[in-house]
C-alpha cells in the first residue's frame, strides 16, 4: 500500500501570498513512491479558495482538499488539517506558511532526510525576502538585515546541534515542517487550543511531543522562501514579535504568575531591556542586525512582564501582507 503524504497549509486574509505558495506546489517535485495530496485550512467564516485549489489540481494532478475553520486562530486551522489528515489515513503531514514559497527539491529533500532520520518531527529553513516594488528606507534597510541574520543564525545553530548529535535542541515551527502522523495517532498529540490568536502553538507541539518521548531533527537542504511584506518591517511588529515569542514561551512552560514570579524574572527583563536599548539605538545608526535584534530584546522583556502577568497576547489577530 503506497503511503501518503498531505501537504497542509492554512491561510486567512492573504490572496496573492498563498497563489504564490500554490504555483510552487505546482513546479516542485514530488517523492517517487508517495501518494501527495494537499488539504487546505481558511480561517473564515466562508472559503475564498475554490479556484485556486482547482488551479493546483489542474496543475499536479494531486488530491487538494479545503476545510473551513471560523474560529479565528492559528492553532483551531492546524488542527482541522491535522485531524482530517490523522482521518484519511495518510502517514506524514507536512506544513508551510500561506506567505511563503517553496524550492523545486523541498518536498523530495524534506521527506527523504526525514524518512532516513528514524525522528517523529522535523523542520528546516527558511530564507526571507523582500519583493516589494517600494524601496526600503534606512530602517527599513536595517530591519531586513536583521531579520536575514536572525534565520541565517537559526540555521546555522540547527545545523551545529545535528552535528553534535544535540537535535533535540532544535524547536520546530510549522513554516518548514514535516511530522510522522503514527506517532500523532498513537499519542493523540494536538496544536494546543487555548493560545487562540497568540503564537508559540507549534513550539508547545514540539514540546508537548518531546514529553511524550517523541524526537525531531533538522532537514538542512529543505528550503522556503518567506515573503516579508512592508508592515513586519517596522520597530514596532519586531517588538511586538520578541514581545509575543517570549509570552507565549513563557505561558506554556510555567503558567503561573504574581509578584513572585515577576520578582524572579527581574533578571531577565532587565537583562533584555538594557541589552536591548543600547543595540537598537546601535541600529539605528550603523548598519546590521542591531536594530531587529535590538527590538526584539526589548519585546522579549515586556513579554515576560505580559507573562507574569497572565497574558497571551494575540499576535495573530491582524494579517501581516495580501
Amino acid at each position: 500500500m503506497t503511503d501518503v503524504l498531505v501537504v497542509g497549509a492554512i491561510t486567512r486574509a492573504r490572496p496573492e501570498m498563498f497563489r504564490r505558495l500554490l504555483a510552487s506546489f505546482a513546479k516542485m517535485k514530488r517523492p517517487e513512491g508517495i501518494e501527495v495530496f494537499f488539504v487546505f485550512a481558511e480561517n473564515a467564516e466562508t472559503l475564498s479558495i475554490e479556484n485556486d485549489a482547482q488551479t493546483l489540481r489542474e496543475a499536479t494532478g494531486c488530491k487538494c482538499e479545503l476545510l473551513i475553520e471560523p474560529r479565528l486562530g492559528i492553532p483551531f486551522a492546524r488542527n482541522a488539517v491535522l485531524n482530517h489528515a490523522v482521518e484519511r489515513g495518510a502517514k506524514y503531514l507536512v506544513f508551510v506558511d500561506d506567505d511563503e514559497w517553496v524550492s523545486e527539491d523541498w518536498l523530495v529533500n524534506l521527506y527523504t532526510g526525514f524518512a532516513a532520520s528514524g525522528d517523529n518531527l522535523a523542520t528546516g529553513p527558511i530564507s526571507p525576502q523582500y519583493i516589494g516594488d517600494i524601496k526600503l528606507n534606512w530602517v527599513q534597510r536595517r530591519l531586513m538585515q536583521g531579520v536575514s541574520q536572525w534565520y541565517a543564525r537559526t540555521r546555522t545553530k540547527n545545523c551545529r546541534n545535528v552535528a553534535r548529535g544535540e537535535s533535540h535542541r532544535i524547536g520546530a515551527a510549522t513554516n518548514n515542517w514535516i511530522c510522522d502522523l503514527d506517532f500523532i495517532r498513537r499519542t493523540g498529540l494536538r496544536f494546543d487550543q487555548d493560545i487562540g490568536l497568540g503564537g508559540g502553538s507549534d513550539t508547545a507541539f514540539w514540546r508537548d511531543l518531546q514529553k511524550l518521548g517523541g524526537t525531531s531533527t533538522w532537514i538542512d537542504d529543505a528550503l522556503v522562501f518567506d515573503t516579508v511584506p512592508n508592515s513586519r518591517l517596522t520597530m514596532s511588529y519586531q517588538f511586538k514579535r520578541g514581545r509575543d515569542q517570549t509570552a507565549a514561551e513563557w505561558l506554556r512552560r510555567k503558567r503561573a504568575g504574581g509578584l513572585f514570579m515577576l520578582v524572579r524574572s527581574l533578571p531577565f527583563i532587565l537583562n533584555k531591556a538594557t541589552v536591548g536599548t543600547f543595540q537598537s539605538l546601535y541600529g539605528l545608526t550603523i548598519l546590521g542586525p542591531h536594530l531587529t535584534f535590538g527590538m526584539r530584546k526589548l519585546g522579549a522583556a515586556w513579554g515576560r512582564v505580559s507573562a507574569v502577568s497572565g497574558r497571551y497576547g494575540a499576535h495573530y489577530e491582524n494579517p501581516h501582507g495580501n
